[in-house]
Parts: structure tokens; sequence; C-alpha cells
């Protein structure tokens, strides 16, 4: 499965976004946030992409201070509407991927920190993003997506 870069952003809060899919994975050339306060979230940061065959994305989030009160969410566009993801929303400085449950027709994902410290103001730095792109006629298997109780192996579909 090939990952993909997204190719536009929605104008935000955020401030230098095309970083955040520049293929450059290092917390100094990073998409940021403005500072959050104790009990507050981000703006959204949306990365954009025309239409892709997705079944899960990937990011690589940098954090200035860690007190195990600061996460994130990913949330993917398709169908109309915004859909949560599925995935561990507390890992940083290192690749996270966040499924989808099944291969969609995807234009976008969009990232929220959040910042539930009583005492910390923290700044979220989206290192990279990536779409992982389900290719035509690609088999997927469970066990490649990591369905809970799949059966190890067993064909799930072609797309």
């Amino acid at each position: 499965m090939p990952w993909t870069s997204p190719t536009g952003f929605v104008e935000d809060a955020w401030i230098a976004e095309a970083l955040a899919y520049d293929e450059i994975v290092d917390y100094s050339h990073a998409a940021f946030s403005d500072q959050i306060s104790p009990g507050y979230n981000t703006d959204y940061l949306e990365l954009t992409h025309a239409a892709i065959n997705c079944d899960k994305v990937r990011v690589c989030v940098g954090l200035n201070e860690t007190d195990d009160l600061q996460g994130y969410d990913v949330e993917v566009y398709y169908g109309g509407a915004w859909h949560a993801t599925t995935g561990d929303n507390d890992v940083f400085n290192a690749w996270n991927e966040f499924a989808i449950g099944s291969t969609q027709s995807v234009t976008a994902m969009r990232f929220i920190g959040y910042n539930d410290s009583e005492e910390l103001g923290v700044y979220f730095y989206l290192e990279e993003a990536d779409f992982g792109e389900v290719e035509a006629g690609q088999t997927i298997l469970d066990y490649e997506r990591g369905a809970p109780g799949a059966n190890r192996g067993a064909m799930r579909g072609t797309v």
C-alpha cells in the first residue's frame, strides 16, 4: 500500500500548513498550532487531496510538552460527511496510523489536538500526514487491516 501525501489545505489558524505534507518528518519543519491553553483544543487542520481510495491515514505529531493529558483526533471526509477514525490518539514523535474501517473515496483528513492539562500551555506540531491509498485491484487482507477478532489472513475483498 503506498502512502500518498495531501496536496492542499484549508486555511485556518495553523501556521505553515503545507509543511504537514512536504515529505520531511521533523519537528522543526512542521505545521504548528498557536499555543493551546489548559483545557482547550487546537483549531482543525484540514488537509486535502483529490478523491483517493483509502482505508487508513497516518500522522506524525510532535508536542513541546507532554504530561499524558494531551491527545488528538483524526477524521476523514467521504460520502459528504466527516467520519472518526480508530487508533491511539496519544502517540507523539512517531508515525501513528488511524484505520477508516473500510475502503472509501476520501477527499480530506482533519486533525485536532486537545490539551486537558490544568497547567501546561502546549503547541502541537503536525510533522507529516499521509493517506493510505488502496490501488485498484489490490487485495485487502484482514491481518493487514488489523481488524479486531479477524481471521488472520482471511480475504476481505478486492478494490
